[in-house]
This record gives C-alpha cells, structure tokens and sequence, in this order.
C-alpha cells in the first residue's frame, strides 16, 4: 500500500485493498508487468479487471470453483482472461459445460516437500505432549457451514459409540485434533461436544499471541488460556488473521494417522 498513508485508513478506504487493491497500479507501473497470475476467489482480484494498465498484461487465472451453478458475474469475470485453469477436473467442467471458455489445463496446488513430509511419529508425538500409542484423526479448516464442523463431531461420536463396546481399549485411545477458529460463523463447539459428551477426546490447536507458538489440548475456552511455552494467559483459537507457520500446518498433519476433510463447497477439497 502507499507508503505515505496510514495502513489503517487505505485499509477501511475499500474493502478490497486486503486483497492488493490499494498497492496494484503501483505495481502494475514500476514493474511494467507483462503477466498477472491470479490464485484467489473471483471476489478478491476482481479490481484486475479494472485496472487502468489491463491491456498491458495478460492476465492469467487458477479458477477457484467449489459450487455449481456459477454466479453471472463470476463467468463475466472469467472470460475477461487470457488464460484459463482450474484446481480440479471438477472446475473445469463446471466452467466449460455453463459457457464458452475452454481451460488450459488442470494446475493443483502444490506443497513444498521439504517442510510436509514425513517424520519419526514417536518424536513429533513427544514435542507436542502426545503419547506415540493414541491414534489421532485430524482436520484442518474454518469453522464455516460449509464446512460441516458438526457432522465431523456428529460422526465422531457415532464411530466411538460404535467401536467402543468392541474395542474399548483402542477407542478410548482415539481422538479427534481439529484445527479450527472459535467462535466463527460456523457451530457453538464448546455446546456442540458437550451436548454429544466427547469433549474428553476432541483435541484443539491454541497459538499464543506472545511467542507464536502453538499447542494442543481439550477445549478449554475460547481466549485466555496459558501457553505451556512462555507461560502468559495468551493462547486461543487461531484464525484467518493470526494462523500458524506452514512448518507449524505441516506438524498437524504429521501428528495425524488419519486425515478428514468433510466440505459441500470448497475448490481443493474436491
């Protein structure tokens, strides 16, 4: 943004100076750009469209396409591009059955293999005070409708009460590590595993506002709570805005055995 102004104030100027509004014709007219790759939601690069040096660039797009039918205006949005992909074979489709636009090709998201890979079970286990023996489903997402937060605990429970007769031993060993926000917009999680009783096996990430650091632990509210590493009453739920470290999203899915990704609308989930 504008090194002149306030951060705040070009911040509540337009809602889409989050997304690189504000600092894009800066850009666009230093650099000279010749190619603008676009990754997001429609909602968040719709101003390159707009931009005053459009016709010097070819504009490049990854749709993000998670629901069918699509909106009018995302499809006016998209055949303004100069070349068109998708995340999935489901995007491309979506896309190419509701207009004319013909995709490129099918470009997924990529992860950088020296940071998600796997590790000695045993010693992730122990940096995050878990025992190697428990067996840990685990998710990563928004606490967002689509989402479906509550039926993951819904199905949870269902797959304790079921197995739990049979293999008391194991299931009372098993849990649940959800990297979620709360409160969102999504479900009450603290009402929701109390009502099912499973709150004993559901397991949370709390990041510290202090040290960055992250741990994991039974829902103990919302904000507040104090961080096992630097000891200040500053860990809660993390979000959107205060997320953890790709190194920190990769130790999550290494201290899992199993993974769930239960979504009605999202682009990589499907």
């Amino acid at each position: 943004y504008p090194q002149n102004r306030k951060y705040e104030e070009v911040m509540q100027e337009n809602l889409e100076n989050q997304f690189g509004r504000a600092a894009f014709e800066e850009v666009c007219l230093d650099f000279q750009v010749d190619i603008v790759i676009s990754l997001r939601d429609v909602w968040h690069d719709r101003f390159i469209e707009r931009s005053v040096f459009r016709n010097k660039f070819k504009w490049c797009y990854d749709y993000c396409i998670d629901s069918d039918p699509l909106p009018a205006y995302h499809l006016n949005t998209y055949k303004k591009v100069d070349l068109g992909l998708t995340y999935t074979a489901y995007g491309k489709y979506v896309i190419e059955t509701q207009s004319n636009i013909k995709i490129f090709d099918i470009v997924r998201c990529g992860v950088d293999l020296n940071v998600y890979k796997p590790v000695n079970k045993k010693g992730i286990r122990e940096k995050y005070n878990l025992s190697p023996e428990v067996i840990i489903f685990g998710t990563i997402s928004r606490n967002q409708p689509r989402k479906r937060v509550g039926e993951e605990f819904d199905a949870f429970d269902i797959f304790l009460r079921k197995y739990g007769k049979e293999y008391p031993d194991i299931i009372s060993n098993t849990y649940l590590l959800c990297h979620t926000t709360s409160p969102d917009c999504g479900i009450d999680i603290p009402e929701h595993i109390d009502r099912l009783g499973i709150g004993k096996q559901c397991l949370f990430t709390y990041r510290c506002d202090k040290c960055g650091q992250f741990t994991i632990r039974n829902y103990c509210g919302d904000s507040g709570v104090p961080c096992q590493n630097c000891k200040n009453f500053s860990c809660r739920f993390p979000s959107g805005n205060r997320g953890l470290t790709e190194e920190q999203v990769a130790n999550i899915h290494q201290l899992c055995d199993y993974y769930i990704q239960p979504s009605i609308a999202g682009a990589c989930e499907m």
